[in-house]
């Protein structure tokens, strides 16, 4: 995953403020990092995709479940789940499961297509269905998964990239809301803006990731 993208651009902190100052582009372009990464702290996720599958293994809780969260799904496409069945801690020996079959993957709201709503968001759990015959009845205890998908999101939503922006201008004293304290460092100085604060708050308020344990 591309953690050291940022969700905007210096051409677009530059439209946004009117920067003419071409010599600044590598400090602004670090100061929207910082304010990405800032923000994927603040929000518990984080909003990049990867640029290829990753492969990865979890491991299920202490009681058995019909549900598994995970992080952020961005795509379907490319979607692996082995579950080590016979609890050998060896999965190249397992039959991955089938979407939309033995599980369903679910959004946020519960539902089965949060990618076609108004703005696309990520699939977060994997949830077996009580019908058909899925190859699982439930998520057995303490067992090892692999998973193999693109974590993230399929695009940096705009209100991100938007609010990116403003809070990098808070730190290069150009927002109106900037309090004269860049040297303080990136976290001091949004920690400390009541302005910051709120645009955080704001955007915690409908992207932050919650899980249930």
């Amino acid at each position: 995953m591309a953690i050291t993208s940022a969700y905007a651009t210096a051409t677009q902190y530059r439209t946004v403020f009117g920067e003419t100052t071409s010599t600044l582009t590598t400090e602004i372009d670090e100061v929207l990092a910082a304010a990405s990464r800032y923000l994927d702290e603040a929000l518990g996720r984080t909003f990049n995709q990867d640029t290829a599958v990753v492969t990865f293994n979890v491991v299920t809780g202490s009681k058995k479940s019909d549900q598994l969260e995970i992080p952020d799904v961005s795509t379907k496409t490319g979607f692996v789940v082995k579950v080590d069945e016979d609890g050998d801690g060896d999965l190249t020996d397992e039959t991955a499961l089938t979407i939309d079959e033995d599980f369903y993957l679910r959004g946020e709201d519960f539902g089965f297509n949060p990618d076609t709503g108004p703005e696309a968001r990520p699939w977060v759990d994997l949830w077996i269905p009580p019908w058909g015959s899925p190859q699982l009845s439930y998520f057995p205890t303490r067992t090892l998964v692999q998973l193999t998908y693109k974590r993230g999101w399929a695009a940096v939503p705009a209100a991100i990239k938007h609010g990116t922006i403003q809070l990098a201008g808070i730190y290069l004293l150009k927002s109106p809301r900037a309090t004269q304290r860049m040297q303080e460092g990136f976290d001091a100085v949004i920690g400390t803006s009541r302005d910051a604060q709120r645009i955080v708050h704001t955007l915690m308020s409908h992207y932050r990731r919650r899980w249930s344990f």
